[in-house]
């Protein structure tokens, strides 16, 4: 391994006393590499030697204490990165233990078994690594000891960690080590939290412990254990605890073999354990550890907990059924204790904004309060108890006055943007992105201040709803010419981590099925590899309406650096992410998308962002609904609740509209819609219908079977349990004359531009009624799309429910509700007008027709569409139908109305059939009736797309053989 910094005059700078003084701008400059904050190995190496050199050159004020944090984040940070590829396993469960929790330890046992193999052969071969990472602890001890000590102790062990860097530097480690990432510590990136936080905690549990005689062990929980617990174990040694050491484990993946021998070596030792963490959630990896110390020995009473606590869990405890739960001592740091939340106060930030603002010719600079900046921080506090990934802020109110003339003032926002080098991409962004974002002051102690934009309303008054494209397309567009990356850090990425990459690829092979997909998992990233950017850059991540404001200088952007890189952020480098995320949060229709994609395009040389957009549509909008999902029944406001159960349906819809448009462009020309011809009336779910990827998509079959009905003359006619708006898009996408919604509940004429309600008017008032009593249930949630019928549903595992039938049924007994029947549904709940079926439907529209004796095909799979069969001239029921459908046929047929038929094969291939049945009965030869061809390669990501769709109609055993085709899809 060869490491890119050498010595230089760094001694003799010290001799003579001569330092660098740079500029703010001249400082953050050099830290271009920030931008992308997953490192490899070598680049780590790489950035720390430069560290170690440039900090030495420079004068003992803050930069000097700048490059001693990245100093100090750097080195753990290789740390952390080479013990993970020494715990690396080659088996992966988690999906078994997901869905069987019950299983984890069985699970866990079986990978041990699974990886011996691999553990033994890797014994031998990372031997030299394990001696290398023993001898680098002693460079993360002295980067914590230089913290810890100050610039008094600093300069000694400066040299001394200099030295050990460069001895190790000669050591030829393996290219896979190398080439591995760091995992990025949330609390110092995404979170709010500073090394002088671990300090803080440890000196609390040396206060409360008082004597300090016997061994103590540190034992970190990766990712941020590896920061936290030689910080920790540096400061506790300065306070006169002897003798201590430290370790780090990653729980959630288990424990290997090396970890378990060297807890039980230090449970034997009768040492006390200090545990420490950043914030927990849920406690559950808390849990974990203490398990693990249990099984090997250690006595809970000789156990405390370190750990900072978050906003949104304030009362946070440890679980009741962690292992010695009443006799583990826990101290915390409350919010209001960090050291980022200490310094926001207008004593501590005066310094600052004088040093600023008088570069700038002011005079006297006065940081004031007022009811108007009181009442905004109050909003901004609350806010911040809304997910673990909302940053702190505070707002300032600033006096300026000169010489000559009236004092002015301005205000400025303080906000937490990381810790060290993990916060200075959101410098970087602020000053490259000046015509676009509020105008940045400076950057310190891991927080941006900026002037603030808009009126002191509140954080989001004036934000705009409407962006112009050309605005949007001009943002991304810079972004792309200045904040440019120089590789994907995800896209080769196998150490685990969560990013966009991996979300995607998990929908993608959905088509395969929940098992045989992970075999396809390499043959697909091979093909998302061809839809790389050519510009990778740090996104946005996070287009939303409300995120821009509208000032006299045009549109601002807010929150445009945290959204991107983070355990819990989507970590894409793709432009082509913004823009799919801004077509779906301002709901961008076809025309406004291709000007959007068009001057991204000319402004950013990005001839191929029209091939990848549709995969980042997929991935932005899968991304809304996991998130929503989740975060609904967590809600801790009803309006909250009612925002993210809007941004599921609305992630939902958007899902489905996109993959129906990029499959309407596969169809042949199709006529206009008309009411001539024979009425074919279509099901959706299950029939037209699958929801393979996790969201209302065709396959092949569908879109064939669909342009075999149209181009031979049948009015092809919806008739769904969906809203009205998704059977609005599906007639405009593929060219529908109308259909149905809301289980017979209104009917759409698209070809005359009407809607029918088919619900009376007393009825839809008691519908009203129902849908507030739905909404006063407990974690209930109802549908806003729906206006004919109802549509409820609870939240469980990330997933929708239906209601209970006696919950309903108790509602509907209510004497102002009596006009109402109810649909229950293992996913939802409909309620809908007593005696409306998709049966009455079908004679509502034809008296709407004129009445006119035209034949009726149908095509249904469940019992809500045996009355649509039943009033049929010809029906059809897909092989995997309903008992309900099946009963139909045996009373049918032993009655000798032979007019339905169950086809052989099920969902959308049943519907081709069908369609190829009800073709060849009007003499149509089966020559004439093509259905849509496999593309020959992958050019565009709709090529893709068509490839999937035609895998995820196969049968269960094609799909099992097809796994072990390892180079076709």
């Amino acid at each position: 391994m060869v490491l890119a910094a050498k010595r230089t005059s760094v001694e003799s700078e010290r001799a003579t006393g001569i330092h660098a003084d740079l500029t703010e701008a001249d400082f953050y400059a050099r830290y271009d590499w920030c931008l992308n904050p997953r490192l490899t190995l070598d680049d780590q190496l790489r950035r720390l030697g430069e560290e170690l050199q440039h900090g030495a050159s420079l004068a003992p004020v803050w930069q000097r204490g700048e490059c001693a944090i990245n100093v100090y984040l750097l080195a753990c940070g290789i740390a952390c990165t080479v013990d993970d590829y020494l715990g690396r396993r080659v088996w992966d469960l988690a999906l078994i233990t997901e869905r069987f929790p019950r299983l984890r330890f069985a699970t866990a046992t079986i990978r041990r078994l699974l990886s011996l193999p691999h553990a033994v052969r890797t014994s031998l071969w990372d031997h030299a690594v394990r001696r290398w990472r023993e001898s680098w602890t002693r460079c993360v001890d002295l980067a914590c000891e230089i913290l810890v000590g100050g610039t008094a102790s600093g300069e000694e062990r400066w040299k001394e960690l200099w030295s050990a860097y460069e001895a190790l530097g000669r050591t030829k480690l393996p290219r896979g080590l190398l080439r591995r990432r760091l995992r990025i510590p949330e609390g110092f990136r995404c979170q709010d939290l500073s090394h002088h936080d671990v300090l803080a905690m440890a000196r609390r549990f040396v206060d409360r412990r008082p004597d300090r005689r016997g061994a103590l062990v540190v034992l970190g929980v990766r990712t941020a254990g590896a920061y936290f617990a030689p910080l920790a174990k540096a400061c506790l040694a300065t306070l006169g605890w002897a003798p201590v050491s430290w370790l780090t484990i990653r729980p959630r993946e288990g424990l290997t073999g090396l970890e378990r021998r060297r807890l039980r070596r230090l449970a034997r030792d009768r040492a006390q354990w200090l545990v420490i963490d950043d914030h927990p959630s849920t406690g559950k990896t808390l849990t974990l550890v203490l398990a693990a110390l249990e099984r090997s020995g250690v006595d809970p009473g000789q156990i405390t907990i370190l750990t900072p606590r978050h906003p949104v869990r304030p009362d946070w405890a440890l679980p009741r059924e962690a292992p010695g739960v009443d006799r583990v001592a826990v101290i915390t740091l409350e919010p209001e204790e960090t050291y980022k939340a200490r310094l926001l106060t207008p004593g501590a930030v005066a310094p600052l904004l004088h040093d600023w603002f008088g570069k700038q010719g002011w005079r006297r600079v006065v940081v004031r309060t007022s009811p108007q900046v009181e009442a905004v921080n109050a909003q901004l506090a609350d806010h911040g108890r809304d997910g673990f990934q909302v940053r702190l802020q505070h707002l300032f109110e600033v006096q300026l006055g000169g010489d000559n003339g009236k004092p002015i003032v301005v205000h400025v926002v303080a906000k937490s943007v990381g810790w060290g080098w993990l916060g200075y991409h959101a410098y970087l962004a602020g000053t490259r992105l000046a015509d676009f974002v509020a105008p940045v002051i400076g950057l310190r102690h891991g927080l941006l201040f900026s002037r603030w934009v808009g009126d002191l309303s509140g954080p989001s008054t004036g934000s705009s709803k409407t962006v112009p494209v050309a605005t949007l397309a001009a943002y991304v567009a810079r972004r792309t010419q200045r904040l440019r990356l120089s590789e994907d850090p995800g896209l080769e990425s196998h150490d685990g981590a969560w990013d966009g990459w991996k979300v995607l690829l998990g929908v993608l092979r959905r088509a395969y099925g929940p098992y045989f997909g992970r075999l396809k998992a390499d043959l697909l990233r091979s093909h998302l590899r061809r839809f790389a950017s050519p510009h990778p850059i740090l996104v946005d991540g996070r287009m939303r309406p409300d995120e821009w404001l509208e000032t006299p200088d045009g549109a601002r952007k807010t929150d445009y650096e945290h959204h991107n890189f983070g355990p819990a952020e989507p970590n894409v480098v793709d432009p082509a992410y913004d823009l799919a995320s801004a077509i779906f949060e301002f709901r961008i229709d076809d025309q406004a998308e291709s000007d959007l994609l068009r001057a991204y395009a000319q402004a950013a040389v990005d001839a191929s962002v029209a091939d990848r957009v549709l995969l980042y549509k997929l991935l932005s909008g899968t991304l809304a609904l996991q998130q929503a999902a989740i975060a609904a029944p967590l809600a801790r406001s009803v309006r909250q609740g009612a925002h993210w159960n809007a941004r599921y349906i609305d992630a939902r819809t958007f899902l489905a509209s996109q993959v129906h448009r990029a499959c309407a462009r596969l169809l042949p020309r199709r006529p206009e819609p008309t009411w001539s011809g024979p009425l074919f009336f279509l099901d959706l779910d299950g029939v037209f219908d699958c929801e393979v990827l996790g969201f209302p998509h065709t396959t092949t079959s569908g879109l064939a079977a669909l342009a075999l009905l149209q181009n031979h003359g049948l009015a092809v006619v919806l008739n769904s349990g969906r809203s009205l708006q998704h059977v609005q898009r599906y007639c405009r996408i593929y060219g529908l004359p109308g259909g149905v919604a809301e289980y017979g509940s209104v009917f759409l004429d698209a070809v005359g531009g009407r809607e029918v309600a088919l619900t009376t008017r007393s009825a839809l008032e008691q519908l009203q009624d129902c849908r507030e009593a739905l909404r006063a249930l407990p974690g209930v949630f109802v549908d806003h799309e729906y206006r004919y019928a109802v549509r409820a549903y609870r939240y469980q595992g990330g997933n929708t429910v239906g209601l209970a039938a006696s919950e309903v049924q108790g509602l509907l007994s209510r004497s102002d509700l009596r006009e109402l029947a109810c649909i229950t549904r293992s996913a939802d709940t409909y309620i809908v007008q007593r005696g409306i079926t998709k049966g009455t439907a079908v004679a509502a529209v034809k008296h709407y027709l004129g009445g006119r004796e035209t034949p009726v095909i149908a095509m249904g799979d469940s019992v809500e569409d045996v009355p649509m069969l039943e009033t049929a001239t010809t029906w059809y029921a897909p092989a995997d139908c309903s008992l309900e459908v099946r009963k139909l046929a045996l009373e049918r047929g032993g009655r000798g109305e032979g007019t339905g038929h169950i086809t052989v094969r099920s969902r959308q291939r049943g519907f081709l059939e069908a369609a190829q049945d009800l073709l060849r009965k009007q003499g149509l030869r089966p020559r004439d009736m093509p259905g849509l061809s496999r593309p020959a390669r992958v050019r565009t990501a709709a090529d893709l797309l068509v490839i999937l769709l035609g895998v995820a109609e196969r049968s269960q055993a094609s799909r099992f053989l097809n796994a072990f085709a390892w180079r076709r899809l």
